[in-house]
């Protein structure tokens, strides 16, 4: 009889390990330039006056004044400064915030005042009586009063010149000799 041989069971288990190095990145934020609010630029030369005119917001008096305010808008073409100044509904701003304008565009330039009075009625609205115009030494609110005195004085005048010249102005229809 062939002789048989019984081995001894094995079972032999294998342990892989891996080892993984996770990277994991945060999102990071997009990289973008931030410039700096245009309150905050300075407005020294005509290119950056410029500049400052296409970014401003024209619903905002501080930036609008900013600008208004820099010795180098003078130097820009007057064409730039009348397309600026056409661009500004400057009716539609409180009266504190007219204020600030007037105030800062009272002391520009007369060539930007100049401007500025060609393209805005400034007598049409009272939101203008704190501007002074160009060659005057009183603002337009006081210019109004002044104006408003003198018709009053003028129409007193011709109601005293035609009262009088009503009341008898020849004795008689008689000729003396």
């Amino acid at each position: 009889m062939p002789q048989t041989t019984t081995l001894p069971s094995t079972t032999s288990t294998t342990v892989l390990s891996v080892t993984t190095n996770p990277t994991t990145t945060a999102p990071q934020p997009p990289t973008t330039t931030v410039a700096p609010k245009l309150v905050e630029q300075v407005l020294d030369t005509p290119e950056a006056v410029k500049e400052a005119i296409s970014q401003v917001d024209k619903e905002d008096p501080v930036e609008i004044s900013h600008v208004l305010q820099s010795e180098a808008i003078s130097e820009l073409p007057v064409q730039d400064v009348k397309e600026f100044i056409q661009q500004v509904d400057f009716e539609s701003f409180t009266e504190e915030e007219s204020a600030g304008i007037m105030e800062v565009l009272s002391e520009a330039p007369d060539d930007v005042k100049e401007t500025f009075e060609q393209e805005v009625n400034i007598f049409g609205d009272e939101n203008f009586d704190s501007y002074v115009p160009t060659g005057s030494a009183i603002d337009v609110g006081q210019r109004r009063v002044l104006v408003a005195a003198g018709a009053a004085m003028t129409a007193v005048g011709a109601t005293v010149q035609g009262a009088s010249s009503s009341s008898g102005g020849s004795k008689g229809g008689r000729k003396v000799k």
